[in-house]
């Protein structure tokens, strides 16, 4: 197996070796794949759910050593949590917008430099780190509402279009680099609260859309009765103890079956 670094602002993992084929994860810029089969157009990856494994573009992807790769993990991700920024290449005039909740691998304050394999890159948008001033909910909320109005995609991770899991995900990555990528993996970790009057900012909120009360949505608190999360777009709604209450059709359309504390 080998490892590679997505140098695109995004990269689709298809179920074949076409962009028509079903899409069934989105990487974003600065994040590692691991490659299980090499090919000229298009490469096996796996996906971080172990049991799956897709198709990539090779364009959208650069080659890291194993020394490259240890260094990677080894180190604190940092990630772009605004709507998006504006990279370049050093000495280069091609610019590249990186979209929200990526990863700037090697990070360096005093030069606003990062760097990718043997290659350095300079960040040309205004930017500025607040994580040991703002506390971890401000800064989880602060994510998620990057993707406000964000169209529902299915298996996708930007303001292009993002699914409520990776909504919810996305937002967690900035103060936990491993998090649940599944609605299965999010509702059977943490600390569950028993009433929603016990949440805060940024906690978690599992719902059923049907009467076997399987988990099947989720969104994030804001406090006040209110929650964020994509469902035909991403959205702020009314929610109770009972669920989210559509007033277009004038019925919960969500049922509330669980409170995750993110602490």
């Amino acid at each position: 197996m080998a490892h590679y670094i997505v140098t695109y602002g995004s990269a689709s993992v298809h179920k074949g070796k076409s962009i028509r084929t079903e899409r069934i994860y989105e990487y974003l810029f600065g994040e590692v794949v691991t490659v299980i089969e090499e090919g000229s157009e298009w490469m096996l990856i796996n996906t971080p759910f172990s049991e799956v494994s897709g198709w990539i573009q090779a364009e959208s992807i650069t080659p890291i050593t194993d020394k490259q790769y240890n260094d990677y993990c080894a180190n604190v991700k940092m990630r772009v949590e605004c709507n998006s920024l504006f990279v370049k290449k050093v000495d280069s005039y091609d610019t590249i917008v990186v979209p929200a909740m990526s990863v700037l691998p090697f990070y360096n304050f005093m030069t606003n430099t990062f760097s990718i394999a043997d290659t350095e890159y300079e960040i040309l948008s205004p930017i500025y780190w607040d994580s040991n001033v703002v506390d971890a909910r401000t800064r989880v909320y602060r994510a998620a509402m990057c993707y406000l109005n964000a169209p529902f995609a299915r298996n996708r991770r930007s303001v292009e279009g993002i699914d409520d899991v990776n909504l919810v995900a996305n937002a967690l990555s900035v103060i936990n680099e491993t998090v649940p990528r599944s609605i299965e993996m999010l509702s059977s970790s943490g600390i569950f609260l028993s009433f929603i009057e016990e949440a805060q900012l940024g906690d978690i909120l599992l719902f059923s859309n049907s009467s076997s009360g399987e988990v099947s949505h989720c969104g994030m608190y804001l406090g006040n009765g209110r929650v964020l999360h994509a469902s035909g777009k991403v959205r702020i709604d009314r929610v109770d103890h009972q669920g989210i209450f559509n007033p277009t059709l004038k019925r919960y359309s969500f049922h509330l079956v669980g409170i995750l504390a993110i602490e």
